[in-house]
């Protein structure tokens, strides 16, 4: 790890004000969410936590994403899991691969994804998301016929959470990749 460990009795007042703020946002699962077994902030959190001035926003940025888009939750977490996988960031892969599993995807899609081969979906709606995140990751880009194909499905306002999705997940993985942040499982 290029951080050093940071625990909460490390932290400046700013630290412990973006920290609490990102462990309301863990939804019933407090601390133990954001720390490790020795009491080290785990995962995203501790780039986030490194520099609040850009983490409040990003936390708050996550917190929209996640829990007021408007994309399915079967599709933002096939589209994060895609960028997860694209990375091979085992942190985001399998916490929102669990996410993902209770919105009703199944494990062959999961494989699937966490192999780099294209998933298929009986939903409009999530394959169209797959389908644009895995173009996107593997090309940065959507060609015209990508882009219509997505956009019937999706609409102006989807389309556009759905590279905020992107965009944010990608920023992640790569910093937990930068920063050699493990993920809680291999991948």
């Amino acid at each position: 790890m290029r951080l050093p460990p940071l625990t909460k009795a490390d932290m400046t007042a700013e630290q412990r004000e973006l920290f609490d703020a990102l462990v309301g946002k863990s939804v019933g699962r407090g601390e133990s969410f954001v720390l490790d077994e020795h009491g080290a902030v785990r995962g995203p959190f501790a780039p986030l936590l490194r520099h609040p001035a850009s983490g409040r926003p990003l936390q708050e940025m996550a917190a929209v994403l996640r829990f007021a888009g408007g994309l399915p939750d079967a599709a933002r977490e096939v589209a994060i899991c895609v960028v997860g996988a694209y990375w091979r960031d085992a942190h985001e892969f399998h916490r929102h691969a669990d996410i993902a599993r209770t919105a009703g995807v199944a494990d062959e899609q999961l494989a699937d994804i966490h192999d780099g081969r294209a998933a298929t979906f009986a939903d409009p709606a999530v394959q169209a998301v797959h389908d644009a995140t895995f173009a996107i990751c593997h090309r940065n880009d959507l060609t015209d016929a990508e882009y219509a194909a997505a956009h019937a499905q999706l609409g102006d306002e989807l389309m556009v959470e759905l590279s905020a999705v992107v965009g944010y997940y990608t920023l992640l993985s790569m910093q937990l990749r930068i920063f050699r942040i493990p993920g809680d499982e291999p991948y």
